[in-house]
């Protein structure tokens, strides 16, 4: 009886350890998405507060995603290091960690503070000329448009490949 009561315990703990997971990554997989398609219209954000504004908001769920991933990676490989016991879910976790926090995070997403999102800043409060900066910004964005295409398809993949190992286990 003790071990079936057992064996339950852990697949209810397995299995919200999965919904935690999968929701955490997809999340940041998501906003980043969303951040990726605001810097193919960053001009729109140099003609209006409307537009500028709405950037605003995407860097901010971008951040917030971003921050709840880093926080709850190390636990969440620990997890499933000791519920799994999967190597080949293990080597996911590190590759997802790469992709997310290493190469796009640190790789493309932390540069746009000096090429994308200084220019909106100085040009929203006055410190540069709204056409430089805009070039600027716009210079910036397309590099990391250009840049995110593939980390965000592999990302995708990676986690759709987790998921798929996690959910049979």
């Amino acid at each position: 009886m003790l071990a079936a009561q057992e064996a339950s315990l852990i697949l209810q703990k397995k299995e919200q350890l999965y919904s935690d997971i999968t929701q955490t990554m997809l999340n940041f997989l998501d906003k980043a998405k969303n951040l990726r398609d605001a810097l193919a219209r960053i001009d729109d954000v140099f003609l209006s507060d409307a537009a500028r504004a709405d950037f605003e908001k995407k860097i901010t769920a971008y951040n917030s995603a971003r921050d709840s991933l880093y926080s709850r990676d190390k636990g969440f490989a620990e997890s499933v290091r000791l519920f799994w016991n999967n190597n080949e879910a293990n080597t996911k976790m590190a590759v997802i960690h790469e992709v997310s926090i290493v190469q796009i995070h640190e790789g493309i997403i932390l540069p746009l503070n000096n090429s994308v999102i200084g220019p909106v800043r100085d040009a929203a409060t006055g410190q540069a000329p709204r056409l430089a900066a805009s070039k600027k910004a716009r210079k910036g964005a397309r590099k990391a448009l250009e840049q995110l295409a593939y980390p965000l398809n592999n990302l995708q993949l990676r986690i759709d490949e987790l998921m798929g190992i996690l959910s049979r286990a």
